[in-house]
């Protein structure tokens, strides 16, 4: 089936299917994570746990100049994003992969809405892991809602990278991100 999605005026429709994070709509963390993260042009930017895309694809439509990778654990999500590509950015890489099993590249910026479906244990790896698949000074970006983990991933956040700020907030959401230092 389809979803259709309103955002910076665009009116834009997505395929979607059962078994993927936010099936229905765009939930309101990734909206959130969409407007608001912090992109410089020209970057390379890292999809992590990208579900059906919408993160990524709708990104591109405005920093065309910057390069996305999608990726995501879950084969019908990666499929489902590979569909919603040929709508909208063909050129995108879109990846199954697990955290950062296939990546080979590192990134400017790291977007992440941790699966917190799947445990806290699973989040805080991910998170981790990030610091090794950024570049130089390059900036992991955590959306999640502060009263149901966020606030503990922005500590971890903080101790894991020495720094982290919270760039935005919205109806219980929030981004927090933290820079490579070294």
């Amino acid at each position: 089936k389809e979803i259709k999605v309103i955002i910076w005026n665009l009116k834009l429709s997505f395929y979607t299917c059962d078994g993927v994070f936010s099936k229905n709509r765009l939930d309101k963390g990734t909206r959130l994570l969409i407007e608001k993260c912090d992109i410089q042009p020209e970057s390379m930017i890292l999809d992590l746990g990208c579900s059906i895309g919408l993160v990524g694809l709708i990104l591109k439509m405005k920093y065309k100049t910057s390069k996305f990778v999608l990726t995501d654990i879950n084969p019908r999500a990666v499929y489902i994003a590979k569909l919603n590509a040929k709508k909208y950015y063909q050129d995108s890489i879109i990846l199954k992969s697990d955290g950062f099993e296939k990546i080979k590249q590192s990134f400017d910026t790291i977007l992440f809405n941790p699966p917190q479906s799947a445990g806290r244990k699973v989040c805080l790896k991910l998170i981790s892991e990030a610091k090794f698949n950024l570049k130089k000074k390059g900036n992991i970006q955590v959306v999640a809602r502060h009263n149901k983990g966020g606030e503990y991933f922005s500590k971890f956040m903080e101790q894991t990278y020495g720094n982290c700020e919270q760039i935005a907030k919205s109806k219980g959401y929030r981004i927090y991100k933290s820079k490579k230092t070294e």
